[in-house]
């Protein structure tokens, strides 16, 4: 009789045991090697995301800078870079630097744009293409940003 008076105030102890624990620690462990790399992927892919969303601004904002700057296609003058021309196209390149000393993009801490991914330091050298359309009286601008998301 003494024996199961003894087990019994064994069983009504509160608290976990030794193996209990280590059960839970081993399951969080695992819970958390799953989570971890899936959150930190889609923190990369919104970053990327909002550098995209950037860049299709400030194209935007080229094609509105070379309508208001026609002139710049006809003559092929400054701050247009490495310029060709066929018969009907004009074909240049302007840096997000140009258009943002001319107001049409903002400096932001010192670069027009910044890069959320920490790829690069710094975009503000980073170049557009814009295209003339002679026939047409037409701006259009392009800008190549696979060279970020490699």
């Amino acid at each position: 009789m003494l024996f199961w008076k003894g087990l019994r105030k064994m069983r009504s102890k509160k608290g976990f045991t030794l193996v209990e624990l280590l059960a839970v620690i081993s399951v969080l462990a695992i819970v958390m090697v799953i989570v971890i790399p899936a959150v930190s992927n889609n923190s990369k892919t919104a970053k990327e995301g909002i550098l995209k969303t950037k860049l299709d601004l400030i194209v935007d904002q080229s094609i509105i800078w070379g309508q208001d700057h026609i002139n710049y296609f006809v003559n092929e003058s400054a701050p247009l870079q490495e310029c060709t021309t066929s018969d009907d196209l004009v074909s240049c390149k302007i840096s997000f630097d140009a258009l943002a000393k001319e107001g049409y993009v903002k400096y932001d801490d010192g670069e027009i744009i910044s890069d959320p991914t920490k790829r690069r330091d710094n975009l503000n050298n980073e170049k557009i293409d814009i295209f003339y359309d002679k026939k047409k009286n037409d701006v259009s601008a392009t800008y190549d940003s696979s060279h970020l998301f490699d």
